[in-house]
């Protein structure tokens, strides 16, 4: 049981970590694009970019909350195992 587990555990911080590297690469391309001059040139753009930054920034600092959780739950988990199995 302990070991099944941990196997999902590990499933889910694999999601959780892909999920938090295209959130990551979203807020590198939005931050690329606010540190381009050429966005400032069409000044309708960026407060949209701006908000699309924030809310990047801030669904990448989530996800990377739950993949931290997630991999204590994995690590306690893990760890009960290697107990139980001494």
């Amino acid at each position: 049981a302990q070991q099944q587990r941990a196997r999902e555990l590990r499933k889910q911080l694999a999601k959780a970590e892909r999920d938090w590297e295209r959130a990551e690469a979203e807020v590198a391309e939005l931050q690329a694009a606010l540190a381009d001059p050429k966005t400032y040139e069409q000044g309708d753009q960026v407060g949209d970019l701006t908000a699309r930054y924030d809310t990047a920034k801030d669904r990448a600092a989530q996800l990377m909350e739950a993949w931290e959780t997630v991999m204590r739950r994995l690590e306690r988990a893990e760890a009960e195992s290697g107990a139980a199995a001494s």
